[in-house]
């Protein structure tokens, strides 16, 4: 069914260079399958760019760039796409690697030596790959300092908050300072820097840095749900000291030709990509989600590197290690009424051109969604007792895989549709504490506080048992907290007055 908000639906593909095998049928699964990302999500606008091997072989579309003068997305529809911003400061630091002008695993000190002497420790490589247990100084209500002066002042005096190289903390803070190096290193703006060597360079016509307020020629509208309807999200104001972090706008083809360029080692050389897309070890040896500053994963024979940006956006490049064989998907999109899983989204059109690069737990989630969509839950249990049952995917761990799926359909279906998949994902998995913290959640979502207060207790004391560390203790002490409160809200508040007395 077609998106209601809309009086008439716009399609359109541009093919720039078919394969005789595959790509047309890829192609009509992609425009099929957006329109169902449309109808699902209620997303306005979509744009899609897609290279296999290196080559852009579709570039598709669907959906408006503007909904209140019905204006149509297109090839030349820019988009703002947030972090994705930060691929640009990742690459141009390693052409700067390149020039003997950045060590990565030089400290901070070395190029920013008025950094606290806490900082000391911390290396290029471990704030680009958000290792750098650095608080962040852009705050959870999304203010900014109004001045570049004031930002680093605002965190000088804040404790890390994990050892450098312990833990992945993505923050904002990182990529402040990977500019400020780019700019101590290079005598220049940043600005001026990523304009030449990111755009102008690989002959980007289309893309440009400016906040939300800027003018920028044939920029969608952006829009976000409330109460079930798409309204005008005016988005953030940021400032020009934020460019590396955020303020980039650009189309989903202009994105494809710098993909290009990077893969044929235009921009940097080949070994120094490889380089870049090295995983990168945390202090206990396991591999940490960001390698050199782009989100990073491996699995069944696959790597996965790329960037997702506002929630909206994403740009992933999949390469199958058996034969060398890639895939590179660009999605950018204007907001939608709903939550909507943009690197699942990536990963699903991407198989259609490059089969296989879906990871089986990642098909598993996939399939149990559209049957809980249906309500089909005795389906979607089903699949996943035959996936546990099959030979070639028996050892496969699925507790991510649930948590992942009961949140994706809390957020994009119901509460009550997400709860059976929580409570599958504790019984397969008894010792888990963040099991019993998913389902603590969803319970106290659901209305039932007395039933999480129960589960919660035991998932506390099954953390504080195994030592879980203390993000998840304190997350299961604040949702028990928030439990409890719900249920004598009455002596919380007269707790919390009686504190208050000196």
């Amino acid at each position: 069914m077609c998106f209601s908000l809309f009086g008439f639906i716009f399609l359109a593909s541009s093919v720039i260079q078919a394969e005789p095998n595959s790509n047309a049928d890829a192609r009509k699964q992609v425009e099929a399958y957006l329109q169902k990302l449309e109808s699902r999500y209620g997303i306005a606008g979509q744009s899609v760019a897609i290279l296999v091997d290196g080559t852009m072989v579709d570039s598709v579309w669907r959906g408006y760039a503007n909904l209140e003068f019905e204006i149509p997305v297109d090839a030349e529809t820019v988009f703002p796409v947030y972090s994705i911003a930060k691929l640009f400061a990742n690459v141009t630091t390693m052409q700067l690697v390149e020039a003997d002008k950045i060590d990565l695993d030089a400290t901070l000190d070395t190029y920013l030596p008025d950094v606290p002497p806490t900082w000391s420790k911390i290396t290029v490589r471990q704030a680009m790959s958000h290792l750098s247990g650095l608080p962040d100084f852009y705050t959870t209500d999304h203010l900014l300092p109004e001045e570049e002066g004031l930002v680093l002042p605002s965190v000088f005096g804040k404790p890390l908050l994990s050892e450098p190289g312990h833990a992945n903390r993505y923050n904002q803070t990182n990529f402040f300072l990977v500019r400020n190096i780019i700019e101590r290193v290079t005598g220049r703006r940043y600005l001026d820097v990523v304009r030449e060597r990111m755009i102008r360079n690989p002959g980007l016509k289309q893309t440009s840095f400016g906040s939300q307020n800027a003018v920028v020629s044939r920029r969608a509208s952006s829009y976000t749900g409330k109460a079930g309807r798409l309204r005008l999200n005016s988005g953030w104001d940021f400032p020009e000291y934020f460019f590396a972090s955020a303020g980039l706008n650009t189309t989903a083809e202009d994105m494809a030709i710098w993909f290009k360029h990077l893969l044929d080692g235009r921009l940097i050389d080949r070994a120094t990509l490889e380089v870049m897309w090295r995983p990168v070890k945390r202090n206990d040896g396991s591999l940490s989600f960001f390698a050199n500053g782009w989100s990073f994963q491996r699995y069944e024979g696959i790597t996965a590197v790329g960037h997702g940006g506002g929630g909206r956006n994403n740009v992933h490049h999949f390469r199958r290690e058996a034969d060398g064989r890639s895939v590179t998907v660009i999605y950018l999109t204007n907001g939608g009424l709903k939550w909507y899983p943009v690197y699942d989204i990536v990963n699903i059109i991407g198989n259609y051109y490059l089969p296989g690069i879906q990871s089986s737990s990642m098909a598993l989630k996939h399939d149990m969604f559209d049957a809980i969509e249906s309500d089909r839950w005795d389906l979607a249990q089903a699949r996943y007792r035959r996936f546990r049952g099959a030979a070639d995917t028996r050892g496969v761990d699925t507790e991510n895989t649930l948590n992942a799926l009961g949140y994706d359909i809390l957020f994009m279906l119901d509460v009550k549709k997400a709860l059976p998949v929580f409570e599958l994902n504790l019984e397969m998995h008894p010792e888990s504490a963040n099991a019993h913290d998913s389902l603590g959640d969803a319970l106290i979502r659901s209305g039932d506080p007395k039933s999480a207060v129960t589960v919660l207790n035991r998932g506390l004391m099954l953390a504080k048992k195994q030592a879980a560390g203390s993000r998840m203790i304190q997350t299961l002490e604040a949702h028990l907290a928030e439990a409890r409160k719900l249920l004598n809200p009455k002596s919380t508040q007269a707790k919390t007055e009686q504190e208050k007395v000196p």
